[in-house]
């Protein structure tokens, strides 16, 4: 899913006052905290770690999304690219501070967080660690 297609799912769904910035910032603190908690805790294959590396023999991180990423690709795809909508919903809920509506909405973000954090474990080696002895 491209970072303009689910802001503009989001907007359809939940309309709402918050501008593009606003809501590319958020979209930005998500693929954040999967690339640190996610794909960086497992072993990342040259094609994996493409989008991520600026320079040569530079480690892979994540640089923030601008406007100008608008037909940026996002890091999970199907079936669970739908958390960036429901993140999105959640955000919108939480800073309308409707207390109801941002459970309901981060419960479903976090399912589908989990279900796809719990397939990426399931497909991906963990990064070793070397052994030390005391």
């Amino acid at each position: 899913m491209k970072l303009i297609d689910a802001v503009n799912e989001a907007n359809n769904l939940k309309p709402n006052f918050y501008e593009l910035p606003e809501k590319i910032k958020w979209l930005s603190r998500l693929d954040r905290r999967i690339f640190d908690d996610i794909l960086m805790t497992h072993e990342l294959n040259e094609e994996e770690q493409e989008p991520f590396i600026r320079a040569e023999g530079e480690e892979p991180k994540f640089m923030d999304y601008t406007e100008e990423d608008q037909d940026t690709e996002l890091i999970v795809g199907a079936p669970y690219d739908e958390m960036y909508v429901l993140w999105l919903s959640a955000q919108i809920d939480w800073n309308n501070r409707e207390i109801v509506g941002f459970n309901n909405s981060n419960a479903m973000f976090e399912s589908v967080y989990k279900q796809f954090q719990n397939a990426y474990n399931r497909s991906h080696m963990p990064k070793g660690c070397e052994k030390r002895y005391f």
